[in-house]
């Protein structure tokens, strides 16, 4: 209830999409994260870790496509990352 609240309060806020994202994809909630992490992902275009958190989403939900391209676009923004290095 706390989450959905702070995203209805602040849904053009980067860090409260990628918290919620994130905690969601932590909780199994993969549909509802791959939403947030989109909406967070148009409003900062070049954050690694949402392109990377989305792509799990993504992969979870059946949408190998769109998950594999928000990998590469995480690699390509942060080349030095441990998911770059195959880590």
């Amino acid at each position: 209830a706390v989450l959905e609240e702070a995203v209805r309060r602040m849904p053009r806020s980067v860090p409260v999409l990628e918290g919620a994202g994130i905690l969601l994809v932590t909780q199994g909630a993969y549909r509802e994260a791959a939403q947030l992490l989109e909406r967070a992902t148009a409003l900062a275009p070049g954050e690694p870790r949402i392109r990377l958190f989305s792509g799990v989403a993504r992969e979870r939900i059946g949408q190998h496509s769109a998950a594999i391209d928000a990998y590469r676009e995480a690699v390509a923004l942060d080349p030095d990352s441990a998911l770059a290095r195959g880590s």
